[in-house]
């Protein structure tokens, strides 16, 4: 949840996603040595907290919300997931 309020400005982005952040801007991964030598908890919560934002925002972007159903049913069922949540707070 916290990686697609950040999208809204509601809130800093969890630490997963400053480190996903970086490791994509710096084109490298957080410990030395391959991607099997990283904590595999880790690279889960970086993994999920990107695809989050970037589903998020790319839906809040999209100017037509039937078309981006229709054509991102993987980021769909994301954004679904989250405002399922939200509706639930």
């Amino acid at each position: 949840m916290a990686a697609a309020d950040a999208v809204d400005k509601k809130g800093i982005p969890p630490p997963a996603l400053k480190l996903a952040w970086q490791c994509l801007n710096w084109n490298t991964l957080p410990y030395a040595g391959g991607l099997r030598d990283q904590p595999i908890a880790m690279m889960r919560d970086m993994n999920t907290a990107i695809a989050v934002y970037n589903a998020v925002s790319d839906w809040r972007h999209s100017k037509n919300w039937v078309h981006f159903q229709e054509n991102y049913p993987n980021k769909w069922e994301i954004v679904g997931e989250i405002l399922k949540r939200r509706h639930a707070r």
